[in-house]
Parts: C-alpha cells; sequence; structure tokens
C-alpha cells in the first residue's frame, strides 16, 4: 500500500545534503555513511490548499555530452513565471 493510498503525505526535504557532515552527525550515522535525502510522512492539513510543484522539461535538465539545452533562457524565464506564480508568500 501506498503513503497515498493510505491517506498520507510525503514531503522529500532535500537540503540535509547542504550539511551533511551535521546531519550525519545529529543521526549518529556510522562512519563512511552520508544523508542523501530526507522524507518526512504525515496526515495532510485538508483546510490547506497544495499543488505538484512545476519542474522544468526533461529537454531542460537533461543533457548528452555536454551542459547546455536549446532555448535554455526562454525555457527557464517560462518556467520562472509558472513557478513564482504559484509560490504562496
Amino acid at each position: 500500500m501506498s503513503f497515498e493510498a493510505a491517506g498520507l503525505g510525503v514531503v522529500f526535504i532535500g537540503a540535509l545534503r547542504n550539511n551533511a557532515e551535521a546531519v550525519a552527525h545529529e543521526l549518529q550515522l556510522p562512519p563512511q555513511t552520508s544523508v542523501a535525502f530526507g522524507l518526512t510522512v504525515g496526515k495532510p492539513d485538508s483546510s490547506r490548499s497544495t499543488f505538484i510543484k512545476p519542474r522544468l522539461a526533461q529537454s531542460q535538465v537533461l543533457h548528452h555530452e555536454r551542459y547546455g539545452a536549446p532555448n535554455e533562457e526562454t525555457a527557464v524565464a517560462r518556467y520562472d513565471k509558472i513557478f513564482l506564480g504559484r509560490v504562496v508568500s
């Protein structure tokens, strides 16, 4: 059964990598190990609106042989307009 099927929600916490050494110390991880991400699980608050965070198109983030994508500036500007229009301040 999935979390969603059980009425639960999940949020990935990728920022743990920003201070992986401190997180590993706090979690008392064994030597030679590191944190890749965190995952929170809980019951969503039905009174709060949720949405799936928009992502850049795969053609803009998947690169072959060299970094860069055609029309990258236009795609990022379009993404920013969509994303920033949905962010709740």
